[in-house]
């Protein structure tokens, strides 16, 4: 790999960068609202994090009752139906949403053909995903493929027209409003969802909802962000959003590489029923990381966004928010893996059995996930688009090269457990590439933010997993299990990070208590009444 350019006083400016972008940024010191941000970015995270409890819990309940209702082989088919709608999903978005939360102070001049642009980007994506739909059923031997991505297809444009509104309430660091909406629609999806299975729909059970509430939600997302409606194109300006967000785009595909690769390889290589198998225990392992991370990704890239032109201070920012994220992340994600097996026996049938086991490997890889993909973001954040690109594309061959040796080796297990290996280098790697090369102790900083997380982590889920031995009866072991992970990280956090602990649930604790009022990005000549999966479907 070749050494980050060294930190510099503004960051890289996105190429076919229009003048307005390329003028020189004023210091993060100088902005009046740089008072205010850890405190909204605290108040975000809090926020973040209690709201999508209920998401999470919402969607991990769907999938288990749909578990009962549907085959595995339905499973399969949305997980391979995935694999392929996730490149056309990244396209649908094209990467408009970071362009303008890093042009966030001329929000107003961009929303407009970035409207547009993006319509246009989600008519494209469907239109592309819709051709693709034969060739992939013949590809995966599997002809009801089709009709399932051709109604992901079908959704892409609402999709699409959700860019601008989430960025504008992103901008204006109005994540109860995000969240509260996102949790909303997914409420509504996965209750469709339910109706349609227990009606016999099967398959489509997992789709049409998403086209259904998709439809309902974006009149309702552009009402609360307050944004106006478009009416002119603005062509002259499309290239000069592309021009930073084609590299968003490039590296975001390569993205999806690794997010849908595994069960692009488990397709080519297993029947449909053993795709769904690991699909369910995905679903399940990735919830932790949604909860944790994505959505708290979401907070950190406005506020990373926002201290555009001092890159010390969002390396120190990403280093903190990494620190905190393993602290509450790794617990959940040793837990689940040391409960793993009896979670499965104890809520779904015997015939989901094998998914225990899936589900145990992939839960500690997703660990070291969370930690990565927050490097990702920096690299967004900071508008290193070129090394954003080519660090992607070596993640994504070696995360191909992992999948079909753990395929060959021991089948969707071999997958499984190579996924994790894979995430346990990727973590390293993508934190320590991204922050700039004159950062102090850049090398060392992905073992220092995991490090404590990681001993107490792992010792606690050793201890839970001893436990669960000791029983029979999954639902004994489940909850046995769970309870003396929870004991024991908690006498480990106390024992050995309790100053740590304190002073990062106050702040969450205090973020949810006070109110964050809209930040403007950019001084308006009047005053204006206004107060944007994961693009990836995985």
């Amino acid at each position: 790999m070749t050494a980050p350019p060294p930190a510099t006083p503004a960051p890289p400016t996105p190429p076919s960068a229009t003048p307005e972008d390329a003028s020189p940024i004023r210091p993060a010191s100088a902005d009046p609202t740089a008072k205010n941000l850890g405190g909204q970015a605290v108040r975000g995270s809090a926020w973040t994090t209690l709201l999508t409890v209920g998401n999470r819990l919402v969607q991990v309940g769907s999938q288990l009752v749909l578990a009962y209702l549907l085959l595995e082989s339905d499973f399969g088919l949305v997980g391979l139906a995935y694999s392929v709608a996730a490149f056309a999903a990244f396209i649908r978005h094209a990467g408009i949403g970071v362009v303008l939360l890093q042009r966030q102070r001329r929000f107003a001049r961009w929303a407009e053909p970035a409207t547009w642009l993006s319509l246009a980007a989600g008519l494209t994506a469907g239109g592309l995903l819709a051709g693709a739909a034969l060739p992939a059923s013949w590809v995966y031997d599997e002809p009801a493929l089709a009709g399932v991505i051709l109604v992901l297809a079908l959704a892409m444009p609402f999709d699409a027209l959700m860019t601008v509104p989430f960025a504008r309430l992103r901008v204006d660091m109005r994540f109860r409003t995000v969240f509260f909406l996102e949790w909303g629609t997914a409420l509504a999806v996965a209750l469709t969802s339910i109706g349609l299975a227990f009606t016999g729909w099967g398959v489509y059970s997992f789709v049409l909802p998403k086209l259904i509430v998709g439809v309902l939600a974006v009149p309702v997302a552009w009402r609360l962000a307050r944004v106006p409606p478009p009416r002119h194109l603005r062509l002259t300006r499309w290239k000069y959003i592309l021009g930073g967000s084609l590299w968003v785009t490039g590296g975001g595909m390569l993205i999806q590489v690794i997010n849908q690769g595994d069960y692009a390889v488990l397709g080519l290589y297993l029947p449909a029923e053993m795709v769904g198998l690991y699909y369910l225990a995905f679903v399940i392992a990735t919830q932790s990381m949604t909860l944790v991370t994505l959505n708290l990704g979401g907070v950190l890239m406005a506020a990373l966004s926002k201290m555009r032109g001092d890159l010390p201070r969002q390396s120190k920012a990403l280093t903190d928010a990494l620190t905190a994220i393993a602290a509450i992340g790794m617990p959940i994600c040793f837990t689940l893996a040391a409960v793993a097996e009896p979670l499965v026996g104890a809520l779904l049938e015997p015939r989901w059995e094998p998914s225990g086991e899936l589900l145990a490997w992939l839960s500690l890889g997703i660990a070291f996930r969370l930690i990565g993909h927050n490097g990702n973001i920096f690299l967004q954040a900071t508008g290193q688009w070129r090394k954003y690109l080519w660090l992607n594309a070596v993640n994504a061959v070696a995360f191909l090269t992992f999948c079909w040796a753990g395929v060959e080796l021991g089948g969707m297990t071999g997958v499984a457990i190579a996924v994790s290996l894979f995430y346990v280098a990727y973590s390293y790697g993508y934190v320590a590439v991204a922050l700039p090369a004159a950062t102090p102790g850049r090398w060392t900083a992905p073992v220092r933010v995991m490090r404590d997380a990681l001993w107490t982590s792992a010792l606690a889920a050793a201890l839970a997993y001893a436990a669960t031995l000791a029983f029979a009866n999954d639902w004994a072991a489940l909850i046995v299990g769970g309870l003396v992970s929870v004991a024991a990280n908690a006498l480990l956090m106390i024992a050995f990070r309790r100053a740590y602990m304190l002073e990062l649930f106050g702040r969450l604790a205090a973020g949810l208590t006070r109110r964050t009022k809209p930040t403007p990005s950019a001084p308006a000549p009047a005053p204006t009444p206004r107060p944007p999966h994961a693009d990836a479907l995985r």
